[in-house]
């Protein structure tokens, strides 16, 4: 039997590691944190393909630098930030174009194809997890700012998307009455579904310990230990980790964690906000995308959820007072009640992005036995089941069904052997 280590555990390294201990691969999982404790828990819970988009886009670098003057809008650039940024968004420029955009659409649009059944094979294997199929639904207090959302869908007609049928404000409130008087038109998407996060990470852990696999919270990986073009293990404060195959799944640490190896991996922490209501007074009855504002309300059995936002400041989770304050505001404007319940908490999470917007999934060039699955952005619940089949696929000898190139990290790949950590 092989072994794999895998360092990260968020929902992208768990379901990796769940992956491979289905296919009798032997695996240790090594997470800074606790398990699913950053980006992976606290966020809405879409399970959305309809949002293949890549972040970077036509018009969108002009966006991110005029928000350096306005710290209470949805997606913004911290002046501060710059410094340590300023490498990244050079490669972001590059890519806020039509043809990469429609690139990238395609390429996401292709691994998220079987997203919704790899989400029952996980229910049907016994992953505990609460989850809905409820569709989602989007609101608009200005009716030109779905246009962009509109002709995405489009492009989905082969994955079963159709155009969808613009609703006014008075036939959203009747699928939602929880929806204000200013919300004037919209759309639904009964194919979405959506998790409660927390429930999801907590199952596949408690699935993966059934099954025998290690997981090792608090474990910080300091280096590497290789001969030639084969990682023998990682390094951790107290030991070595050995293993046959190794893979990179840290989140928006993937990028630390690459230095170590000897290669560059382009990774931005982009900052994403939530505040969760318990009990809540007013229930939604499904999902609310809120367009202009760029937030997602998800109700689950407990709690009432509002996240979203991109935030670029770096490696930094401590939550904006000042931006939080503006994004309750701007959920006030599409949403009646929505603060009111027995109690709230509030919490930012780091998400990893790639200056194209897509994931990094795949073997590193230069390497035997080391491979990457990170970089999902906003789209880490949708993708990790798709992601850890096809890394699974891999790892085993085997062809993934789909294909991979576009999200290769050979696109990035610049080796900085000078800079490899060895012990």
């Amino acid at each position: 039997m092989s072994r794999t280590v895998i360092i990260g555990g968020g929902i992208i390294g768990l379901c990796c590691a769940y992956e491979l201990r289905r296919r009798g691969e032997e695996v240790v999982v090594l997470e800074r944190g606790q398990p699913g404790a950053g980006a992976s828990s606290g966020n809405a819970g879409l399970i959305v393909p309809s949002f293949s988009g890549p972040v970077p886009g036509p018009g969108v670098m002009a966006a991110l630098l005029r928000s350096m003057l306005r710290p209470d809008s949805p997606v913004y650039l911290n002046p501060r930030a710059l410094p340590q940024t300023a490498g990244w968004l050079r490669s972001f420029r590059r890519h806020c174009n039509v043809l990469a955009y429609d690139a990238g659409f395609a390429a996401m649009a292709r691994l998220s194809a079987q997203t919704m059944t790899l989400f029952d094979t996980l229910a049907a294997d016994g992953v505990a997890f609460e989850m809905h199929a409820d569709g989602l639904l989007f609101a608009y207090v200005d009716e030109a700012n779905m246009a962009h959302m509109v002709d995405d869908l489009a492009r989905l007609q082969a994955y079963g998307y159709r155009r969808p049928t613009i609703l006014t404000g008075s036939d959203l409130r009747d699928l939602e009455p929880g929806l204000s008087d200013r919300v004037r038109a919209g759309f639904f998407l009964p194919q979405e579904r959506h998790v409660q996060p927390e429930t999801l990470v907590a199952g596949v852990l408690a699935r993966l310990r059934t099954l025998g696999a290690q997981v090792r919270a608090g474990t910080v990986v300091t280096g590497i230990q290789r001969r030639a073009h084969v990682i023998t293990s990682v390094v951790i404060p107290s030991a070595a980790i050995e293993g046959d195959r190794f893979l990179i799944a840290a989140g928006a640490w993937s990028g630390v964690v690459a230095r170590m190896c000897g290669f560059r991996l382009p990774m931005q922490a982009v900052k994403g906000y939530s505040v969760t209501v318990s009990t809540p007074v007013r229930r939604f009855r499904r999902p609310l995308y809120l367009g202009d504002a760029k937030l997602i309300a998800s109700p689950f059995q407990q709690t009432t959820r509002v996240a979203g936002w991109l935030e670029f400041s770096g490696i930094n989770p401590a939550v904006d007072a000042g931006r939080l304050r503006a994004m309750r505001r701007a959920a006030g404007a599409y949403l009646r009640g929505w603060e009111s319940g027995g109690g709230e908490r509030q919490r930012a999470g780091l998400r990893p992005m790639t200056p194209d917007g897509l994931p990094v999934i795949g073997p590193v060039p230069g390497y035997d036995n080391l491979f990457v699955a990170t970089g999902h952005g906003v789209l880490g619940i949708t993708l990790a089941p798709a992601t850890a089949r096809a890394v699974a696929d891999l790892l085993s000898g085997g062809s993934p069904g789909m294909d991979l190139q576009p999200f290769a990290p050979a696109r990035f790949l610049k080796f900085q052997r000078t800079r490899c950590t060895i012990r």
